[in-house]
């Protein structure tokens, strides 16, 4: 399996191998040893990715309508997304913004504007594969931190608590850690992680002076690139459909993502359904793809129009 950071980069190789965890089958790619780097300048990068990773959230998972049941006999309830032959068992749906066709991804499917600073970013930053803690040890707080009060997150983050994250993190096998850099400076950094065929953008972090730079476009873009490179991921999970945020609804509609409503079941009493519909309308939203004309009007807007199922 080779994963390609830029057009002409060679990066990662691995092999796929298959766990048998929890009911289900997820594929974790096997460890390399040679060393490298993730370049948008051609440089070769190959990291180690271990099958022991088992945390990671695997959202789309699909099941079979036979493996549908509680986790545990004390479960009030539970969410899974349903393979698309057995679409016919769901009961709700999951809408997720993903890259569906991820063989067909490329920069045509950028809108012109990104594709644009796509280019002027390439010419100022480039993409390297953090295998070593180091520079995040190094650089990464105030990057972390800055980022965390823009958003509203992890208030709770100490920097005693995220440089132990961060050893962690690094040396999990099973993360793609990308740094992005303006000459020898860190400006951003992502983490990433696939199991099985679908590949999921988990975490980013933006220095406040690099957002005019664009950044986040090109790891966004070009971590796809590398996935879809591989020849194994076939699909993308940009995150689920956030209604309340449009503007970031549009920003992925931009980048190529689609709004798609994985068919799903969701099993919990009926109390919790009337509790999340009421005083949750939003979550509610998200785990059953319903809500009322004014919540998802909000998600509809310009560019929202690209709905589709799964077999789409």
């Amino acid at each position: 399996m080779t994963l390609v950071l830029g057009e002409k980069d060679l990066a990662i190789e691995f092999d796929v191998v298959q766990i048998l965890m929890a009911g289900f089958v997820q594929g974790w790619p096997e460890a390399v040893t040679r060393s490298g780097e993730v370049m948008t300048n051609g440089s070769r990068v190959e990291p180690r990715i271990d099958a022991d990773k088992q945390n990671d959230q695997h959202w789309l998972d699909y099941l079979q309508a036979t493996e549908l049941r509680r986790p545990t006999l004390l479960c009030w309830g539970f969410h899974a997304a349903l393979r698309a032959d057995d679409a016919d068992s769901a009961n709700v749906r999951f809408p997720v913004h993903a890259i569906r066709h991820l063989v067909e991804y490329k920069e045509n499917c950028v809108a012109p504007n990104n594709r644009s600073q796509l280019r002027k970013c390439r010419e100022t930053v480039r993409l390297v594969q953090i295998r070593e803690p180091r520079v995040l040890l190094e650089e990464g707080w105030p990057i972390f931190k800055s980022n965390a009060q823009r958003l509203g997150r992890f208030a709770d983050i100490t920097p005693e608590r995220y440089l132990a994250g961060v050893e962690r993190l690094v040396k999990n096998p099973g993360q793609l850690v990308v740094g992005a850099f303006a000459g020898d400076k860190l400006v951003a950094y992502c983490h990433n992680y696939a199991v099985g065929d679908v590949a999921y953008f988990d975490e980013l972090h933006v220095a406040p002076g690099a957002r005019p730079l664009h950044v986040s476009s090109l790891m966004y873009y070009e971590v796809a690139q590398a996935y879809r490179r591989s020849g194994k991921v076939t699909t993308v999970c940009c995150g689920p459909h956030l209604p309340e945020r449009p503007g970031l609804s549009d920003y992925k509609t931009r980048m190529g993502c689609t709004l798609v409503y994985f068919p799903a079941y969701f099993q919990a009493p009926v109390a919790v359904h009337l509790y999340l519909r009421r005083f949750r309308p939003l979550a509610y939203y998200r785990l059953t793809g319903r809500g009322d004309s004014g919540l998802l009007a909000v998600g509809t807007r310009s560019g929202q129009g690209r709905h589709t199922s799964p077999g789409q």
